[in-house]
């Protein structure tokens, strides 16, 4: 059987190993809670980029843009020198 010191011992190691995880699991739930916080705000600005891309505004300006074409090209942009198809 066990002596009452060797019990106080291991009584004494158990309790220091449950304040270190609960130090631990402390310190990971602030970090946790940091880092929902900032994926929160991410979420939301990119909620309010989202919104402000589909605005009337910008769709207008997307619709009137020169480099919206699919050539991404300035319209009417040609190359020097170049002579069209039908008068070669």
């Amino acid at each position: 059987m066990l002596a009452h010191q060797e019990i106080d011992n291991i009584a004494l190691t158990i309790r220091a190993a449950s304040v270190s995880m609960e130090g631990r699991f402390l310190d990971l739930g602030k970090r946790l809670e940091s880092s929902v916080a900032i994926l929160g705000t991410l979420a939301e600005t990119f909620d309010r980029l989202s919104q402000q891309l589909q605005s009337e505004n910008v769709q207008q300006a997307r619709r009137i843009s020169p480099t919206s074409r699919r050539d991404s090209r300035p319209w009417p942009m040609r190359k020097v020198g170049s002579v069209p198809a039908s008068r070669v």
